[in-house]
């Protein structure tokens, strides 16, 4: 089985071969001819772990833009407006943020929060932007059956979009 050179660095394609020493081709995890997969070897691991390092570091770097994005979600759904609308204001990169999978007016159309669906119409957001499902807002303001949200979408151009 290959180790780590004496430097403790891996070298080649370490973590391509099976228990056996044969080169798989596909990767880690691999399957061995038993068809059972297989523990990566030392080099493996070490690549393994360097890789899942080098993504914590990009999600938590990319986070830190995005800090204020959990606290609109939470101040939408609990039908805080007036909250929502003065941190919208202060971030207006915001209005069209994704919150959950969700844009701001989605939210704001599936729990009737009229106050801050007027202000993000007034304020750029894209009406039809698709939720992670490919909805747009309309369709979701509709489903949980807040017409007056919906009424104000489609008066800024708002179409019923699906998947």
């Amino acid at each position: 089985m290959p180790e780590p050179t004496a430097g403790g660095r891996c070298e080649g394609g370490a973590d391509t071969l099976d228990r056996e020493g044969r080169r798989s081709g596909e990767g880690w995890p691999f399957r061995a001819r038993s068809g059972r997969v297989s523990a990566p070897d030392a080099c493996g691991t070490e690549r393994l772990v360097r890789i899942l390092a080098a993504v914590l570091m990009a999600f938590f770097l990319a986070g830190a833009s995005t800090a204020a994005e959990p606290d609109l979600e939470a101040l939408i759904w609990n039908g805080k407006a007036e909250q929502a609308i003065h941190l919208l204001e202060a971030r207006p990169d915001l209005v069209n943020a994704r919150l959950g999978g969700f844009t701001p007016l989605h939210l704001a159309g599936m729990v009737n929060n009229v106050g801050v669906a007027k202000y993000l119409l007034a304020h750029g957001v894209e009406v039809d932007a698709r939720d992670f499902e490919g909805y747009s807002a309309l369709v979701r303001a509709r489903a949980n059956g807040n017409l007056e949200i919906a009424d104000l979408i489609v008066a800024h151009g708002g179409t019923e979009l699906r998947p």
